[in-house]
């Protein structure tokens, strides 16, 4: 994980998904965990999702730089 990636996922992501990224939360507000997530095998998933939201879960194209994201995703 590169240092800006960390950053960004310290900073943005791990308030929802958890510092263990392995998600949480009540019935019905179930954020999603990151860790061992088979979806996430595929490429474009966390892409999308950071580019267009889904869900609960907002894009964050207004939030974070291109670079940023790849940070984070990588």
């Amino acid at each position: 994980v590169s240092d800006e990636g960390k950053q960004v996922y310290e900073q943005i992501c791990q308030a929802c998904h958890m510092a263990d990224a392995k998600g949480g939360g009540e019935a019905g507000a179930m954020i999603p965990a990151l860790a061992n997530n088979p979806r996430l095998k595929d490429k474009d998933y966390p892409t999308i999702i950071l580019l267009k939201g889904r869900g609960g879960m907002p894009w964050f194209t207004d939030m974070l730089t291109p670079a940023q994201m790849a940070a984070v995703l990588t």
